[in-house]
């Protein structure tokens, strides 16, 4: 389990995102108090279960070194394309492609490079429920590959899988637990998977998962506030000057994001924030580390969109 990070972008939404689904409208006018077909009323549900288009560009500055001479320079950006989704009164399935680009340049006295790292997923979603029972499940299983588009192989193949039985306690509360697989950042690892979202009122919810923790304030029907902490990094084989090396990036980012409705289903965002907790482990084909640094925290600044269908 060591080498091991939680998910990054994406998973805040392929983990849990049912348990949004479920709380993101409660409290608003005109709902009726929580009963007993309230509960098991999926509407909601399948309303989120939708296709969208996300877009993300993030700047981090410069994290230097801890223990020795050198620093990171890193930049960020991710796109998700959704596939056409699959709804039927008990089941629903959601696809996506998902890409993420990063910049990175080292400076140290063990490595001075740049690398261009890529990694492709296809996340598929799926979801059993039933109007007649608070109960459903949720299942992920999101194949990829991380690499520098120039050497691939067996190590290169990224997989995650995740299976959660979740229950919807009232109209504001959710609760899901279950198994979840990845081999995304190195080593196989097989952790349990708990998601609580609690909304204390109809303008306030906060969620907590394995890929992190989100508490949105809606200020308006056009404005809101998102306080965020969620991981980042990856692990990447890449191929230069004639020999395979393995990155390992793994960190966390903790902001604040601002966001403003352009249109019905579309949302822009600015956000600030610091990386922290990041580690870069750099190896050759032999597996001797080239650099294996903590990094001093650094500000970053984001921008993203995303557009729902």
């Amino acid at each position: 389990m060591t080498n091991a990070s939680p998910p990054s972008f994406p998973l805040l939404r392929a983990v849990i995102p049912l348990l949004i689904a479920n709380t993101v409208h409660a409290g608003a006018p005109g709902k009726t108090p929580a009963t007993a077909n309230a509960n098991t009323d999926v509407s909601i549900l399948e309303k989120f279960m939708r296709p969208a288009l996300d877009l993300r560009y993030t700047y981090d500055a410069d994290m230097d070194f801890s223990d020795q001479p050198g620093a990171l320079s890193l930049q960020e950006a991710e796109i998700l394309v959704p596939l056409p989704a699959v709804h039927t009164d008990d089941f629903c399935l959601l696809a996506d492609i998902y890409y993420r680009y990063y910049q990175l340049d080292v400076e140290s006295k063990g490595l001075t490079e740049g690398f261009d790292l890529h990694t492709v997923r296809v996340p598929l979603q799926m979801v059993w429920k039933s109007t007649e029972s608070p109960w459903f499940l949720y299942t992920l299983l999101q194949p990829g590959v991380s690499s520098d588009l120039n050497s691939f192989s067996s190590e290169t193949f990224d997989l995650t899988a995740s299976i959660n039985l979740g229950y919807r306690f009232s109209s504001n509360l959710v609760v899901a637990g279950g198994i979840y697989y990845t081999r995304d950042y190195g080593d196989d690892v097989v952790l349990p998977s708990v998601g609580i979202l609690w909304s204390p009122r109809e303008n306030i919810s906060f969620l907590l998962s394995a890929a992190g923790g989100v508490l949105t304030y809606q200020c308006s029907d056009d404005w809101r506030i998102k306080l965020k902490a969620l991981p980042y990094g990856g692990r990447w084989m890449v191929e230069q000057n004639g020999g395979t090396k393995r990155v390992e990036l793994m960190g966390g980012k903790v902001g604040i994001d601002l966001e403003r409705r352009i249109a019905q289903q579309a949302w822009i965002s600015l956000g600030v924030g610091a990386n922290v907790f990041t580690n870069l482990r750099v190896e050759d084909d032999r597996g001797r580390a080239l650099v294996d640094q903590d990094l001093d925290p650094s500000l970053y600044v984001t921008g993203g969109l995303r557009w729902t269908f």
